[in-house]
């Protein structure tokens, strides 16, 4: 099928872009031609077109950016849990990814378990047969089996733990 070079159409159009094009036809009249509300109408459609096309150019380098720095922060987590899988010190555990898809496997060759790397892998990690993770400090990072942290946040668990709303007068007394 053969596509023509140039097409006629006719457009029902408001009164009110009648008067626009009109107004915008004195704006593009120059010496030697003047321009009527066809023109003006021509016009309007070209620069429409063309802002449909950057918009599309616009849209589609913003899908790309997003795209990039979804695989950047993909491949940073990915960095951070294979450090993580390394400080648990569990011989043989293995991590691997699938690309885009936000899952991580781990593996020691007799326990397979597949999770969300974003929100199950660091406790998926720490709660493995053998792991010398025992908690985690403010900032993420592990606490490991021996460590000072450790100890202090056994003790911490042993402390009391006193209500905000505690009357002291209230309270029972201990018996002797």
């Amino acid at each position: 099928m053969r596509t023509a070079d140039t097409v006629q159409i006719s457009l029902r159009i408001p009164s009110e872009w009648v008067e626009l094009a009109d107004a915008e036809a004195v704006h593009l009249s120059r010496p030697g031609f003047e321009a009527n509300r066809t023109d003006a109408l021509r016009a309007a459609i070209a620069r429409g077109l063309e802002a449909f096309a950057e918009d599309r150019a616009r849209q589609k380098r913003a899908e790309e950016d997003s795209e990039r720095l979804r695989v950047m922060v993909e491949k940073r987590k990915e960095s951070e849990l294979l450090e993580l899988v390394a400080s648990a010190g569990v011989y043989g555990l293995r991590a691997s990814f699938v690309a885009g898809a936000g899952t991580m496997t781990l593996t020691d060759g007799k326990r397979t378990l597949v999770v969300d790397m974003y929100a199950e892998a660091s406790n998926a990690i720490a709660s493995w047969p053998g792991s010398k993770i025992v908690g985690w400090k403010w900032d993420g990072k592990p606490i490991l089996r021996g460590s000072a942290e450790a100890k202090k946040m056994r003790e911490d668990e042993r402390a009391v733990i006193v209500p905000l709303d505690f009357d002291e007068a209230k309270a029972p007394k201990p018996k002797k």
